[in-house]
């Protein structure tokens, strides 16, 4: 009989124990019910911040109606004001009031008269126009301040949901469509930060260019003092009628220091386009310019120039000049686009995040609320939202001979070896920038992995995996080649064969 109080007690907390396991098996299923009526709630509600962004766009609009009604109405009252005091004012004057209606006086009086009543019909008319703006406007007011709350509400939610997600749906144990998913959101947080730094990398290529666009413009300059030498002594083709032409002797002695300053304008044009080159391998490379040889100038003892050579040298340096002039400009005015188009890309960058979070809730709703087939097929219309790009990031190996070998003595052929190599995990980071580096820059194939790697060395964020890293600076790059590109078109005549062949030389 002892004995019965224990089992009474092993049975009250066998139920206890029954109890607690059901209210535990019980959360998750309220979870996922919470979370799919949030979902749903959230679908419903839309995307609110387009229609602040349309409500307020509206809101300008009938702003400015409503201050140009508004200024148009105080025109007309001032106008009515001044022309009833007029009235009035000839009003009091005998002369005016028994003056014949075909006199001046009359005539002045009846002028006065129409002016007041026509300003006093247009105020009646633009009242009621007024009103009904200013009615407009309270209206899109409170639509406004209603939208910011449901914003509020909405980032509330937005947190409540997500924290549900991630007890529900954890990354990584839910299927590669999810990761996928987050892995596409932690791309575009990782261009949020390494966008600002591509477009310093602009700014600073374009200050380099203008710089050495000034030191072509001063070459210009100095050629031209020459060019204009050469014809004030008689030694163009339009000026050999002269009695008495110049001799080349004498130009060579006035021209000579001349032809130095330009040597050293040149040089310093090169260093600052190759300055602007380093920063941004995009810049196209220099058009070549041969001055003339100072040491085959007329008078000199080397095989120097005769007349028509020496003309001729001038003539093309000057041409050649203005070529390099030209490229300058051409070359900074792409780095201001291709600034402007980053900075429209990082404008854009909020509304891709929201979109691509938008997708991991859907996602999570799907694989919370259908079946597991149905949210199969509902997790690849998701994919099929992703970008396609191609977001691997592989080195290009620098030219080699056929016998090349490597530090292992592996003989290696061609850059197909390396990409094999890369795939199978024996390059670190480091050989892949080495790769990069051997390169050479003014090759279009290498291109592209010497911007990668100078981005990588311009900007480190300490969370990023180098799959994310690698990922992100291929869509970056993938975005400034593109830009690039299209800005480099002639869009209007993009059908015409722009190459020398086709034209016909």
């Amino acid at each position: 009989m002892a004995e019965l109080p224990e089992l009474t007690d092993l049975s009250d907390n066998a139920s206890v124990a029954s109890s607690m396991t059901m209210r535990a098996s019980s959360a998750p299923i309220q979870d996922a019910h919470e979370y799919t009526k949030l979902f749903h709630r959230l679908e419903a509600l839309g995307n609110v911040s387009t229609r602040q962004d349309r409500v307020r766009e509206k809101m300008w609009k009938v702003r400015g109606v409503v201050e140009s009604r508004k200024n148009t109405l105080a025109r007309h009252e001032k106008t009515a004001e001044t022309s009833r005091a007029a009235y009035e004012r000839m009003q009091r004057s005998i002369l005016t009031r028994f003056a014949p209606k075909s006199s001046a006086r009359g005539m002045r009086a009846r002028s006065t008269a129409t002016a007041m009543t026509n300003a006093q019909q247009r105020m009646s008319d633009l009242a009621p126009l007024l009103d009904r703006a200013q009615a407009e406007q309270a209206q899109l007011e409170q639509e406004l301040e209603s939208l910011a709350r449901q914003s509020v509400e909405i980032r509330i939610m937005e947190e409540r949901l997500d924290d549900l997600g991630r007890r529900l749906c954890p990354r990584g144990c839910c299927g590669t469509e999810l990761d996928a998913l987050f892995f596409e959101v932690d791309v575009l947080l990782l261009l949020t930060k390494l966008v600002p730094s591509e477009i310093m990398r602009e700014k600073r290529a374009r200050e380099a260019l203008l710089s050495a666009e000034k030191s072509g413009r001063a070459c210009l300059k100095i050629m031209r003092d020459v060019l204009q030498m050469s014809i004030n002594l008689g030694m163009a083709n339009d000026n050999r009628d002269r009695l008495f032409p110049g001799q080349p002797s004498t130009l060579t002695k006035r021209s000579m220091p001349l032809f130095l300053r330009a040597k050293v304008c040149l040089g310093e044009f090169y260093t600052r386009v190759s300055r602007a080159r380093m920063r941004q391998p995009l810049v196209l490379r220099a058009p070549v310019m041969d001055l003339a040889d100072l040491t085959r100038l007329p008078g000199k003892k080397n095989n120097p120039f005769t007349r028509d050579d020496m003309q001729k040298s001038i003539e093309t340096s000057y041409t050649q000049c203005q070529h390099v002039c030209n490229y300058a400009q051409s070359e900074a005015r792409f780095c201001l686009m291709r600034e402007r188009a980053l900075k429209s890309f990082l404008t854009e960058l909020d509304e891709s995040i929201r979109a691509a979070m938008w997708r991991i809730r859907k996602a999570r709703a799907y694989i919370l609320e259908l079946d597991p087939s149905a949210a199969q097929l509902a997790l690849a219309h998701l994919m099929d939202e992703l970008p396609k790009t191609n977001d691997s990031v592989k080195a290009i190996a620098p030219p080699r001979t056929l016998d090349a070998e490597d530090d292992d003595g592996n003989e290696i052929k061609d850059a197909d070896d390396v990409d094999t190599a890369a795939e199978l995990g024996s390059d670190s980071d480091g050989e892949v920038k080495s790769q990069v580096s051997k390169g050479s820059v003014s090759d279009t194939r290498t291109m592209s992995s010497v911007s990668l790697a100078s981005t990588m060395t311009a900007v480190s964020v300490m969370s990023a995996t180098p799959e994310l890293y690698g990922a992100t600076i291929a869509r970056l790059h993938a975005k400034t080649t593109a830009t690039d590109h299209e800005l480099r078109t002639d869009q209007d005549d993009e059908d015409l064969p722009w190459h020398s062949l086709a034209l016909g030389f």
